[in-house]
């Protein structure tokens, strides 16, 4: 069995129409039920997320 280490995944939503944070945003995890929305500056942070999970 090989263990898998959770990752934490942090970022920031810019709008591309004006270039400034995008507050409130939803940010979701693809085939996962984590997720979170962005904060005042347009940032995020999801902890725990499984190894497994494909991020881009």
């Amino acid at each position: 069995m090989i263990a898998q280490t959770p990752k934490k995944v942090t970022g920031v939503v810019i709008s591309e129409e004006d270039d400034q944070p995008v507050v409130g945003a939803s940010v979701l995890i693809k085939g996962t039920t984590l997720g979170t929305v962005t904060n005042i500056d347009g940032q995020f942070t999801i902890d725990n997320v499984p190894s497994s999970a494909r991020t881009w």
